[in-house]
C-alpha cells in the first residue's frame, strides 16, 4: 500500500469548491470546508468572547447588559442616574478620562465596565493597573522597558488610585515615560482618583519644586483629557 507523506495528501486533496459558510470559491484540501478567512473570523469570534468574558468577571455577574441601559447588580447608585450619566460620557468619548470622586462610590467599577465596552467595540487590547504597582515595577525594572510595554501599547488602559501613591520626583518620571508612550501612539488612558484633575497636578508640582515642567509635562500626556465627576456616598 502507497504511503503518502503530509505535503502530497494534500496536494493530491486540493481542489477549488465553495466554502460552506460565506459561499465564496476557495481552494479546499483534506476534506475542509470552509476558507481560511471564515476559519480566522472564527478563532477571532472567539479569542474576543474570552477577553469579554474575563473583563466581565471582574465586573461582577449581571453587571453589564446588552443594551444601553446599564444595571449595576453589586452597587446601589446614587439617585437621579449620576453613575449612568458618567458612564454615557465616557462611553461616548475617544479622549482620556480623568474620572474622580470619594472613595466607593464605584469608580475603578465604572472604569472596569468601560474596559468591557471597548472590548466588544473591537479593542481588544485593554489592560489595568494600579498606581502602586506601576511605580513599584517602574522602580524595580526601570532597565528592562519591555515590562512596561503592555500598559503601554493596550488600547485602553485604566490607570487605577492614581492618588494613592507616595509619590516623589523617580515615580513621576516612571508616569511620563508611559503617557508619553501612549500619547504618542494616540492611545485612550482612564484614570481613577478621589482628588481632581488641578489638585493632582498641585500635587506633583509640590512634588517636582526643583523644576515644575516635569510634573507639568507628565499630566500635559494625559491631554485632551475628559473630566468626569461620580458623585454620592461610600457603598462600600
Amino acid at each position: 500500500m502507497e504511503t503518502l507523506s503530509l505535503s502530497e495528501r494534500i496536494e493530491k486533496s486540493r481542489a477549488v469548491g465553495k466554502c460552506e459558510r460565506c459561499g465564496a470559491e476557495t481552494e479546499l484540501f483534506l476534506g475542509k470546508r470552509v476558507c481560511d478567512a471564515c476559519v480566522q473570523a472564527k478563532v477571532d469570534g472567539e479569542r474576543k468572547e474570552r477577553r469579554i468574558t474575563r473583563l466581565r468577571a471582574l465586573v461582577g455577574e449581571g453587571a453589564i447588559e446588552p443594551d444601553t441601559q446599564y444595571a449595576w447588580s453589586r452597587w446601589k447608585w446614587p439617585s437621579g442616574n449620576e453613575a449612568i450619566q458618567a458612564a454615557q460620557t465616557m462611553f461616548n468619548t475617544a479622549e482620556n478620562v480623568w474620572l474622580w470622586g470619594p472613595t466607593g462610590v464605584g469608580k475603578s467599577h465604572l472604569a472596569r465596565v468601560k474596559l468591557v465596552k471597548a472590548v466588544e467595540n473591537g479593542v481588544h487590547d485593554v489592560a489595568e493597573v494600579s498606581a502602586h504597582t506601576l511605580v513599584k515595577t517602574g522602580m524595580l525594572f526601570r532597565d528592562d522597558l519591555g515590562r512596561m510595554q503592555m500598559w503601554q501599547r493596550a488600547g485602553v488602559l485604566l490607570l487605577d488610585d492614581i492618588d494613592k501613591v507616595a509619590w516623589r520626583r523617580e515615580h513621576v518620571a516612571i508616569l511620563w515615560e508611559l503617557l508619553d508612550k501612549r500619547s504618542s501612539n494616540g492611545r485612550q488612558t482612564v484614570v481613577t482618583a478621589n482628588m481632581t484633575l488641578r489638585d493632582f497636578h498641585s500635587w506633583l508640582r509640590d512634588v517636582c519644586a526643583d523644576n515644575h515642567s516635569v510634573a507639568t509635562g507628565a499630566l500635559d500626556r494625559l491631554k485632551p483629557v475628559k473630566r468626569v465627576e461620580l458623585k454620592g456616598t461610600s457603598r462600600r
